[in-house]
């Protein structure tokens, strides 16, 4: 078991004034589990005429709100404390969802070579060293919407790709797998591995290194791809280019 300090902090400026801006975060750790949630606080600026909370399906915190008056930037910042256990998630049972490839987890026949066989864990270990050996991890080289297959192609990518191709090749195998977002101890950006599921729990698995996850990982979010696991969206009113910078710090604490 290990608690970590966290902060989650993000600014988007906006070219012009604009108005009307809701927006959805999704910037808290998950509190179930191995993993408890000893506190935490959120704070938004401008300071939104509402807000409120809810729970995505499959339990990840989400804050709804909307800044109705003309601004040119927005800011928010997540922070609190959360502690982890190393043990699986426990789950009879899982979702058919998980076993179900969708656009950007989509299976291409060239990704047949990093299949494996046997024992799920096994070989989904496997499958992870044959991902982080297939692919050079590159910073810019794709984008939010890039597929699996895409990625695999050029043979390059960021944390989401590796874990998105792992995903689509466990689930072609027969193991049931769901992408997490989550943070890892340091300073940067959030990380994305894969949990498969295997004897009545999800074991987390992060194709980025080939290595099993441990309670170094806090889960934010997890759900069928990337698009399930979004950190922030949002929508407003009026004509403006908008440039986001996010800044993530994660350290070890005895509170």
């Amino acid at each position: 078991m290990k608690r970590y300090r966290f902060t989650y902090e993000s600014e988007t400026s906006f070219s012009a004034q604009v108005t009307d801006h809701s927006f959805m975060l999704r910037a808290t750790p998950l509190d179930c589990g191995p993993q408890h949630l000893l506190s935490h606080s959120l704070t938004v600026s401008p300071s939104p005429d509402s807000l409120s909370e809810a729970y995505d399906a499959w339990g990840a915190r989400q804050h709804y709100g909307i800044v109705r008056n003309g601004h040119d930037g927005f800011r928010y910042r997540s922070e609190g404390i959360v502690e982890v256990h190393s043990e699986p998630r426990k789950e009879p049972k899982p979702s058919p969802v998980f076993m179900t490839n969708t656009p950007l987890t989509g299976f291409i026949p060239e990704m047949k070579a990093l299949c494996a066989e046997g024992d799920s864990l096994a070989a989904a270990m496997t499958i992870a060293g044959r991902v982080m050996n297939a692919m050079t991890y590159l910073p810019g080289s794709t984008g939010v919407s890039t597929t699996a297959g895409e990625a695999f192609s050029q043979g390059s990518g960021v944390c989401q790709d590796f874990a998105h191709i792992m995903v689509a090749v466990c689930r072609e195998c027969g193991i049931p797998a769901r992408y997490v977002c989550g943070l890892v101890i340091g300073e940067g950006e959030t990380h994305a591995w894969t949990e498969i599921w295997h004897d009545g729990a999800w074991y987390g698995i992060d194709a980025t290194s080939g290595l099993r996850c441990d309670d170094r990982y806090i889960t934010m979010a997890y759900g069928r791809d990337a698009s399930d696991c979004s950190v922030c969206r949002g929508m407003f009113r009026g004509l403006a280019l908008q440039r986001t910078s996010t800044k993530v710090v994660v350290e070890a604490t005895d509170e």
